[in-house]
């Protein structure tokens, strides 16, 4: 989510100039945090990975589903999480 909020900003600031470069950050914190937030409260399994493959959100259901806690796969790579499963 620090990614997608990162980039929003970055956006923002060409869009805007380095003038309001406090608001843009401020409107990318409160995007990644309604970001994090549907994620969270979302009744399905969400896992959601960044540019890189490595997984950037988790939430709840995907952790009861997966049985791995959110600290364990938070910033692995998808193909850590393949292997780990056996999947290929």
């Amino acid at each position: 989510m620090r990614t997608i909020a990162i980039l929003v900003a970055a956006a923002l600031l060409i869009a805007l100039g380095l003038k309001h470069f406090g608001q843009v950050l401020e409107a990318a914190r409160r995007n990644a945090q309604r970001f994090s937030d549907l994620v969270d409260r979302n009744p399905d399994g969400i896992l959601a990975v960044d540019y890189e493959g490595r997984v950037e959100a988790y939430n709840q259901v995907a952790e009861r589903i997966l049985g791995i806690p959110r600290d364990e796969v938070l910033g692995t790579s998808l193909k850590e999480l393949e292997d780990a499963f056996g999947v290929s």
